[in-house]
C-alpha cells in the first residue's frame, strides 16, 4: 500500500524543496495491508444523504481513550485507528496542536488561515452516574494534558451541558453549539476542530450563477456554481478526475475528486495525483454548498472491529483512580462545512463517554474542464505532513434548491418514439411525464390523445439530462427519441 509519501502540493517549486526535509509520520499504519482508517469509515458512510466526517477528531477522541485503556480494549482502539505506536503518536498529536494553534486575533481584521485543535476530558461527579466517587487518574490526566493539551474538569448532572455544550461552541466558533443531549456519564472526552480559511485563489462573485447539479438518484437541482479559469494541480485516469485548490498562507488544500457512483480510497488518489499529477489549465465549476451531519459512531466502530470497549469486558482502568467495570457508552461525531468564494469554514467535535458498569512553467499546459454537477468528494488535507482533517461527499442538494424550469413555447407530437417496443404515442407521452417527474395543469392520462401536445402551457418540468441534449431548453423530437430510449433501457 502507498503510504502517501508523495503527498505535496504541485503548485510551487518551495512545496516540493520543502518536503524533503520534513519526516512525517502518516496517520495510518504503514506496515498494515489494509486501507487507511479514513477510507475504511468512509466506505460506512450514508449513500442517501451529503455527509462529513473528521477522520482526525475521531482519532484524536479515540486516541486519548486508548491512553486510558489496557489490554483488549486498547490493542482493538489502535488496531482500528491505524495507530502502530501510541508513544510515538501521542508526541507528534502534541507538536501538531502546537504547530497550529492560534490565539483568538486580537489587532487584525484579516486572518487568512486559522486551523485550532482542542481537547478537554470531563468527569461528572453527581452521585447518580459517579456513585463510587471516582476521579481522573493522576498518569492518565498529565499524559493527555502535556500529549493533547486537555483541559480537565468536573461536571454535575445539571450543569454538564452548559458547560461541555459551551466548550465546544466555543472552540467551533459557534459551528457546532452542542454536542451531547443528555448528562448520562461518568466521563467525556472531547475533541474540537476548527478551520477557515481564503483560498488561494478567489471565485469572483461575479463568475457565480446558476448550474444543474445532478444528485446520486438522478434528482435535479439548480445550485449556485463558482467558476474560475486557472492553473490547478490536476490529475485524472479512466476513474476519477482530481483537483486541489490550495489555500493562502497554509500547507493546506481542499481536494475534489469526481470519481463516478463509486467511493475511492482517498489517500491512494492523492498519492496518484502527486506522483502522477501535473499543472493544467482547469476550467474549474463547483458549487457553493453547506453541509452539517452527526453520527452516533458506535456500530461503525464495531464494524472496523473494535468490539470491547463497548463491552463488560472494556478494560479503562488506567483512566480512573478506583478499579470498577467502565465501556464507552457513547461515540457522537458532528460536522459542519460551508464553501463559498471566499474560501472555507469547518468544524467537528467527536465525544467519547463513558459509563460505569453496573453488571459486569514549461510547455504549454494541459487545458481541462472540471465540473463538480454530480456527485463529488470533497478533503481538507496537510499536504506537507500527510493529515486528512475532513472527509465528505456532496451528492444531494437541499431542497430549497430545487426549481422549476418552463419549456418554452414550441409543441410538438412525440409520436412512435420506439417502433422496436411498439410504443404509441399515447404511451410516449404517458412515459415521458413520469421520467421527467413533471407536473401538468392537466393530468396526462395514458389514453387521452388531446394532451400529447407538449408546450409549455400544459407542462412544467424539473431540470433533467434533457439540459445536457438541448441547452435552450427545447425538446424537439430527437430529443423525446432519446429521454424514451434511456427510460426503456433501449438503444
Amino acid at each position: 500500500m502507498k503510504t502517501f509519501k508523495k503527498f505535496l502540493s504541485l503548485t510551487t517549486a518551495a512545496a516540493i524543496l520543502f518536503s524533503s526535509l520534513i519526516t512525517a509520520v502518516p496517520l495510518y499504519a504503514e506496515e498494515s495491508g489494509d486501507a487507511p482508517f479514513s477510507a475504511r469509515l468512509n466506505e460506512l458512510m450514508p449513500r442517501d444523504k451529503n455527509y462529513m466526517f473528521s477522520p482526525y477528531s475521531l482519532k484524536l477522541a479515540l486516541a486519548m481513550t486508548a491512553n486510558g485503556a489496557q489490554g483488549k480494549t486498547r490493542e482493538e482502539l489502535l488496531e482500528v485507528l491505524d495507530i502502530s505506536d501510541l508513544d510515538n503518536f501521542n508526541a507528534e498529536v502534541q507538536k501538531t496542536m502546537k504547530r497550529y494553534n492560534i490565539s483568538e486575533p486580537a489587532d487584525t481584521d484579516y486572518i487568512p488561515f486559522i486551523f485550532n485543535i482542542a481537547n478537554s476530558i470531563w468527569l461528572n461527579t453527581d452521585p447518580k452516574y459517579n456513585p463510587s466517587g471516582m476521579v481522573f487518574s493522576p498518569e492518565f490526566k498529565e499524559k493527555v494534558g502535556e500529549y493533547y493539551l486537555a483541559e480537565a474538569d468536573t461536571v454535575t448532572s445539571g450543569d454538564a451541558l452548559e458547560k461541555i455544550n459551551g466548550w465546544c461552541s466555543k472552540k467551533t466558533n459557534g459551528k457546532i453549539p452542542t454536542i451531547l443531549d443528555e448528562p448520562n456519564f461518568l466521563s467525556c472526552l472531547v475533541n474540537a476542530v476548527y478551520f477557515n480559511a481564503k483560498w488561494e485563489n478567489r471565485f469572483s462573485e461575479g463568475n457565480t450563477f446558476e448550474e444543474i447539479f445532478t444528485d446520486r438518484d438522478g434528482g435535479i437541482a439548480t445550485l449556485d456554481f463558482m467558476h474560475q479559469t486557472d492553473k490547478f494541480a490536476y490529475y485524472e485516469d479512466e476513474n476519477v478526475q482530481i483537483v486541489e485548490l490550495p489555500y493562502e498562507n497554509s500547507s493546506f488544500s481542499m481536494y475534489l475528486v469526481l470519481s463516478g457512483d463509486k467511493r475511492v480510497d482517498i489517500s491512494d488518489c492523492l498519492d496518484k495525483m502527486s506522483e502522477n499529477g501535473g499543472i493544467a489549465k482547469v476550467e474549474l465549476s463547483m458549487p457553493k454548498f453547506t453541509v452539517e451531519y452527526e453520527e452516533k459512531m458506535n456500530e461503525h466502530f464495531k464494524d472496523l472491529g473494535a468490539e470491547a470497549p463497548f463491552g463488560e469486558s472494556t478494560d479503562l482502568s488506567p483512566m480512573f483512580d478506583k478499579e470498577s467495570l467502565f465501556y464507552i457508552s457513547s461515540i457522537i461525531h458532528k460536522t459542519y462545512i460551508s464553501v463559498d468564494e471566499e474560501g472555507t469554514e469547518a468544524a467537528a467535535v467527536t465525544a467519547v463517554t463513558t459509563v460505569e458498569s453496573t453488571g459486569g512553467g514549461g510547455p504549454a499546459l494541459p487545458h481541462k474542464v472540471f465540473k463538480a454537477d454530480r456527485p463529488f468528494t470533497f478533503v481538507i488535507a496537510d499536504r506537507f505532513y500527510h493529515d486528512i482533517y475532513f472527509m465528505g461527499e456532496y451528492a444531494y442538494g437541499d431542497d430549497s434548491d430545487y426549481k422549476p424550469v418552463t419549456v418554452p413555447s414550441r409543441g410538438y407530437k412525440l409520436g412512435d418514439a420506439d417502433n422496436d417496443k411498439n410504443l404509441t404515442a399515447a404511451d410516449a407521452a404517458y412515459t415521458l411525464q413520469k421520467a421527467l417527474v413533471s407536473t401538468f395543469e392537466t393530468p396526462l392520462e395514458k389514453d387521452d390523445p388531446e394532451n400529447l401536445t407538449v408546450t409549455e402551457k400544459n407542462v412544467t418540468y424539473n431540470r433533467t439530462a434533457v439540459m445536457d441534449m438541448n441547452r435552450n431548453g427545447v425538446i424537439d423530437a430527437d430529443d423525446s427519441m432519446r429521454i424514451m430510449q434511456n427510460v426503456l433501457g433501449t438503444k
